[in-house]
């Protein structure tokens, strides 16, 4: 049994010609119409993301855990739809107050297979992580999380944006260790739209 799984670790593509060969499977033939009509559509969950599309003006505190006083945060962002309106790009500049300067970017887009929506964030700070998001109608807010690595080590992050009006987003962001035991910090502010 070790050998045979051995082979197929090694050598996937013999392995599936071999098996292919008895059958006569082959591939099949295509042109281009073909490849046209197999195209995807684009997803209809996209344009639940439509309320995030703006120019945003943000404003909001970091309370680092074991840190007395909170940073208070400024900043603009843009989100605008790539790739014929598959991904939500968001790219952002922030006043970290005595951090500094940040600029972060964000990825929305829609996961066919899994049904869910996938969301990625990378920042100046080093920050790189990657996750989903529900959309709850009841209440109108996102709920994202996310893992991944932040400039110190592992982290797990939830978060919500909740949809006020067509004009304002009011945001929460968790960060806590890999495991999701020790919290390092919580976010709050509040985006309007401009």
């Amino acid at each position: 049994m070790k050998v045979q799984i051995g082979l197929i670790q090694r050598y996937p593509l013999l392995v599936i010609a071999f098996a292919l060969a008895p059958s006569g499977c082959r591939m099949p033939s295509y042109d281009l119409d073909r490849i046209k009509e197999q195209l995807a559509q684009r997803p209809v969950e996209l344009n639940r993301l439509d309320q995030l599309a703006g120019k945003w003006k943000t404003s909001g505190t970091i309370k680092f855990i074991g840190i007395d006083e909170p940073i208070h945060t400024t900043g603009t962002s843009e989100a605008a739809w790539e790739c014929d309106g598959r991904l939500l790009v968001e790219r952002s500049q922030f006043d970290m107050g005595p951090l500094g300067p940040m600029s972060g970017l964000s990825v929305w887009s829609w996961d066919e297979n899994k049904r869910r929506y996938g969301m990625q964030w990378f920042d100046s700070f080093g920050e790189q992580t990657r996750g989903h998001a529900r959309y709850d109608e009841d209440t109108k807010t996102w709920h994202i999380s996310t893992r991944g690595r932040s400039s110190l080590c592992n982290v797990a992050t939830r978060g919500t944006v909740r949809v006020i009006d067509h004009d304002t987003l009011e945001w929460t962001w968790d960060q806590w260790d890999a495991w999701g035991i020790l919290q390092f910090a919580e976010m709050r502010g509040m985006s309007q739209r401009h």
